[in-house]
């Protein structure tokens, strides 16, 4: 629908592919999926990495994302974080501009990164590859193996 920016920032709704999904901790002890999405719109793939928070004080916005990712909303049980991989899904993104801190130099720096907005579509800025959202374009599968 968007493509703003530089080709490696693509802000808007598409269709994106899981391409890793790997448990991990937060710092606070809760246990968590670090999620990989990719896209291929400009030529070039863009990767997405988002964090689903499995409990604490995350788990309901997580568990909302769980569900875009295509979990069940009535699953209850251990997760395998390799189900989730090949899923295409669409994916509302946006930048996320703020200053960093710079080892090297101390300095505060400009700096932007993507991210899932989580205030669009249906499940935290994830809605299953099925349910096109409004305006939105199902691209078209290729048979070409390159």
């Amino acid at each position: 629908m968007t493509n703003e920016g530089t080709p490696d920032r693509i802000v808007g709704v598409h269709l994106w592919t899981v391409v890793t999904c790997e448990e991990a901790t937060s710092k606070a002890g809760d246990a968590m999926l670090r999620v990989g999405l990719e896209i291929n719109l400009t030529g070039n793939p863009v990767k997405l990495v988002d964090i689903v928070m499995l409990g604490g004080r995350g788990g309901s916005l997580g568990r909302r994302k769980l569900i875009g990712l295509g979990l069940d909303p009535s699953y209850r049980g251990a997760l395998d974080p390799f189900s989730f991989l090949g899923r295409r899904v669409w994916v509302a993104t946006a930048i996320d501009a703020r200053p960093y801190l710079d080892n090297k130099t101390g300095q505060m720096r400009p700096g932007s990164r993507l991210v899932v907005d989580i205030n669009q579509l249906a499940h935290a800025g994830y809605q299953a590859e099925a349910d096109v959202p409004p305006g939105a374009v199902q691209p078209e599968l290729s048979d070409t193996p390159f």
